[in-house]
């Protein structure tokens, strides 16, 4: 049988902790909302880079539409690389 004296120091601990463990959770909670919002804004991003690079590839093949299609290409890889760096972290 447990002592009593430890039953209410085990009890007063817990009262103390409880507080700190849920704060700890609520942050935990809203870092994790922070991280789906910002995920969802570079999958929108990506979602607007390849939308003007399939309209840059339909124009006429000049030296212009390939610069500007390298451009987003590489504005496009960059988003990519954000969203593949979030879903690590």
């Amino acid at each position: 049988m447990i002592p009593r004296k430890i039953q209410i120091g085990t009890f007063a601990l817990a009262l103390i902790l409880a507080p700190a463990l849920l704060f700890a959770q609520s942050d935990l909670e809203v870092e994790l909302e922070a991280k789906r919002q910002a995920k969802i804004l570079l999958e929108q991003e990506l979602a607007k880079d390849q939308a003007k690079l399939d309209a840059v590839s339909a124009q006429k093949n000049t030296l212009n539409k390939a610069v500007t299609e390298l451009d987003l290409t590489v504005k496009k890889l960059g988003t990519e690389v954000k969203l593949t760096e979030s879903k690590i972290s």
